[in-house]
């Protein structure tokens, strides 16, 4: 009985340290530009750490035109972004690049400040839940929703 309570334990504490998975799912707007932007991110953030390197997707509408704008980043930059059959990989630029589509759909009306703004908020939601733009961190953006979920364990499957 004793050795099967030092196996449980054991295996309780191998279990425990080694972090946890997050996805986060945020909803900004962009209102002089009257862009929304959904972004889902996902990573592994390790115990003793604050920050990660996650990914996170996501996709940019508007009430002003029908296409959609998506993207993929990591905390450092900008994998792609695509925009009405185009798929920019390896921006140089989130700001540039988003303005090139935005300028291919015809689309004039945005606010260059606002970009920069979008850009670096979702490279940081990518950093985790430390990491994401929430209440009172942002100047021209407004955040509309964010939601956390994180968990111990193995990463949740893809449906």
């Amino acid at each position: 009985m004793k050795r099967l309570l030092i196996i449980v334990i054991a295996i309780s504490l191998i279990s425990c340290g080694n972090g946890y998975f997050f996805e986060t799912e945020a909803i900004y707007q962009a209102s002089i530009s009257n862009l929304k932007v959904n972004i889902t991110a996902t990573g592994h953030v390790l115990d003793g750490d604050d920050l990660t390197d996650g990914l996170a997707t996501g996709m940019i509408t508007s009430v002003k035109f029908s296409d959609t704008i998506y993207f993929k980043a990591n905390s450092i930059k900008f994998i792609s972004l695509s925009c009405k059959k185009n798929k920019i990989t390896t921006p140089i630029s989130f700001t540039t690049s988003l303005e090139y589509c935005l300028n291919k759909i015809g689309y004039l009306s945005y606010n260059r400040q606002e970009l920069i703004e979008l850009g670096e908020i979702i490279k940081s939601t990518a950093y985790g839940p430390k990491g994401t733009y929430i209440d009172g961190q942002t100047d021209l953006v407004k955040i509309l929703s964010v939601n956390f979920e994180t968990h111990r364990g193995y990463q949740k499957k893809e449906e």
